[in-house]
């Protein structure tokens, strides 16, 4: 809370974005997804007026998160669909990787096992490439869950 105050009093707006984001990710860490909810759109209006696109695409895919932990997919796809876009034009492979993950996460949710297996896929191929050790380890879990889903030997 003391770096909310100090981005304040120097008027680094994009240095309190930040914060706002970081400090959301740690109500979420602890489950606390409605003060983790309004410190991830205070982030993204403020990523919103500075055309941060990068920070943009983390705050959209932090909602996306809570969105998805409150069961509510259909939101949760929008953000991280949005999240995706930017990421995209931005060139942001290691980003590419985790939303792809995410919509995985949220089709599989949804029961669309065929697009959830087909994202993961994509965000496991992407990780592979980077030599992601810890992305890869989460694909392969989220495609042993889709393939339990299925019916089908993991």
């Amino acid at each position: 809370m003391e770096s909310l105050a100090l981005f304040r009093q120097v008027g680094d707006t994009r240095g309190l974005a930040f914060a706002l984001n970081a400090l959301g990710r740690v109500a979420a860490g602890r489950e606390d997804y409605v003060v983790a909810h309004a410190l991830f759109e205070d982030s993204l209006a403020l990523r919103r007026r500075l055309a941060d696109r990068r920070g943009l695409a983390s705050s959209l895919s932090d909602l996306g998160y809570v969105a998805s932990c409150w069961e509510d997919y259909t939101a949760a796809r929008a953000l991280f669909e949005e999240s995706l876009a930017l990421r995209r034009e931005l060139g942001d492979t290691r980003g590419l990787a985790s939303s792809l993950s995410a919509l995985g996460h949220v089709a599989h949710c949804q029961g669309d096992e065929a697009v959830a297996r087909a994202l993961v896929q994509e965000s496991l191929t992407i990780s592979r490439k980077l030599g992601d050790r810890r992305g890869c380890a989460e694909g392969i879990e989220a495609l042993a869950r889709i393939a339990s889903a299925q019916g089908l030997p993991e």
